[in-house]
């Protein structure tokens, strides 16, 4: 198991390169772009906020309410509400070649505020030894389905990987995996 950036992520699985993208959505992708994959049934849902800096908390309601800011994503992540604003310009967009380094950014004040679903956020905050109460939660994005992600040739495997988790999801197990990495050590 590998981790790798989304772009270079999706461009390997396009190639034929990974078999599985163990974490990823449909909602994150383009009408266009979802065609090229295919994707289990969700194990989890997933839900991706705005996140600040507590001391740079800004409540907003419309995207373009963040004129003049700079708004980390991951790069090759997909935010349609946010598109208009970006692609004029007229919210920053800076896009980290990871995640890590996206959290960074926000720490050190070099973005306004980063995009993260809640589990990768928990995730981080426990791997990078980051309190959570250095962060404020804001505006709800997008709630997602998390799935697999399949190179179209796997067909074949979609509906034995959808028993899989449904197993997985009846007796515990999935939910016992999530929990040991987004809040590990606790009951």
């Amino acid at each position: 198991m590998s981790l790798y950036p989304a772009n270079r992520l999706n461009l390997l699985i396009g190639k034929e390169l990974i078999d599985i993208n163990f974490a990823d959505s449909p909602a994150w992708y383009s009408s266009k772009d979802k065609e090229q994959f295919l994707f289990s049934d969700a194990y989890t849902q997933v839900n991706e906020y705005v996140y600040f800096r507590t001391d740079k908390y800004l409540k907003f309601e419309k995207p373009g309410q963040l004129a003049s800011h700079r708004v980390g994503i991951t790069d090759g992540y997909y935010y349609e509400a946010f598109n208009k604003v970006f692609d004029t310009g007229e919210v920053s967009k800076h896009a980290a070649s990871s995640n890590e380094i996206l959290l960074r950014l926000l720490i050190n004040d070099r973005v306004d505020a980063a995009f993260f679903d809640d589990k990768l956020f928990e995730y981080l905050l426990v791997k990078e030894q980051v309190d959570s109460s250095w962060f404020r939660r804001g505006k709800l994005l997008s709630e997602a389905p998390l799935c697999l992600k399949l190179h179209k040739k796997h067909g074949a495997l979609v509906k034995k990987i959808n028993q899989a988790l449904n197993g997985m999801k009846d007796d515990g197990t999935l939910a016992s995996i999530i929990k040991k990495y987004t809040h590990p050590g606790k009951p």
